[in-house]
């Protein structure tokens, strides 16, 4: 099965449901493979571990020329020297949504990083001007926002990893997983638009299926702003408010909002800040204050979509 995702393809031995298909033309960026857990048995050299929460936790070691992305409850993934190959021996009772989110989230955008390019944690769409994401932790409502706009027109670009790279004086925005995962609250309000659902096991509904294509946008754009989400109350704003951020404060809010920042190693990370800081240097970066109130979304999408050229070429706005 091949997919595209990150503005590659991906030729992979487990399903993606949430990922569009990729042509036959396309080359193969990278390969998932199943093996036969456990994992070989060869000397590592742990290079970082992290406690996720309390029942879980990963670690990252050379394993020979390979990588070796330990989950303690989906196994162990190991990454190719040349970062295009990721095998993955799974535990007897892995959960496969689990497994797809540490393809994705973890595994892919590490060969990314490796390959010198930036993912950040957020959501994106697409507009006239350019593509727009928005950066917070889990929960900050991303994922709405961004759905929030597609349905006022934009295009949905990708959730909760977004790729970019500098290329020249421009930053450039690959196309990611359009397939947004929501709070129940948030959900509700968008069932009747969205493809089925299913409930994951971090507590968030996922879609059984990916958006529908004429709402994605699957070419890689220039990215005209990033939003860095900070919510507030009805009582304090009830309409969005932007403010620019300077380039030192905007490297900061990236680095905090990258989305490896926690997973790598002292090298590694040497390497993570100058992508960002090359990213802060060229992108525009605001603070977007946006009401926490599910009834006042399609007023800050419509803000937006003022601020940002209107809605996507090709795509009418639907009620």
């Amino acid at each position: 099965m091949r997919y595209q995702v990150f503005g590659g393809c991906l030729d992979s031995a487990l399903a993606f449901p949430s990922l569009p298909p990729a042509i036959e033309t396309v080359p193969t960026s990278w390969r998932l493979l199943l093996g036969n857990a456990p994992a070989p048995d060869v000397a590592t050299s742990e290079l970082r571990s992290v406690q996720l929460s309390d029942d879980l936790a990963v670690r990252i070691a050379t394993a020979g020329r390979r990588l070796r992305v330990s989950f303690t409850d989906t196994g162990d993934y190991e990454l190719s020297a040349d970062t295009r190959t990721i095998t993955w021996y799974r535990s007897p009772d892995a959960d496969l949504t689990n497994a797809r989110i540490d393809v994705l989230g973890t595994l892919l955008t590490l060969a990314l990083h490796l390959r010198g390019q930036l993912t950040l944690h957020g959501s994106a769409v697409a507009t006239e001007d350019g593509v727009i994401a928005f950066l917070a932790p889990s929960g900050y409502g991303k994922s709405t926002l961004a759905m929030s706009l597609t349905l006022a027109g934009a295009r949905f670009m990708s959730d909760d990893a977004v790729p970019v790279r500098v290329l020249g004086t421009e930053v450039i925005a690959s196309p990611g997983v359009p397939s947004p995962r929501f709070r129940e609250d948030a959900f509700a309000r968008f069932v009747r638009d969205l493809p089925a659902a299913s409930t994951d096991s971090n507590g968030k509904v996922s879609l059984g299926d990916r958006l529908d294509d004429d709402v994605v946008e699957a070419r890689e754009r220039p990215l005209a702003g990033l939003y860095v989400l900070n919510p507030v109350i009805r009582k304090i704003a009830a309409s969005p408010s932007r403010a620019p951020v300077a380039p030192t404060m905007a490297t900061i809010a990236l680095m905090q909002n990258a989305k490896l920042a926690k997973l790598l190693w002292a090298e590694e990370s040497a390497r993570l800040l100058t992508m960002v800081a090359e990213v802060a240097r060229r992108a525009p970066v605001w603070r977007l204050d946006v009401p926490r109130d599910l009834d006042l979304l399609p007023a800050v999408a419509e803000q937006l979509l003022d601020w940002h050229g209107s809605a996507a070429r090709g795509v009418t706005s639907r009620p």
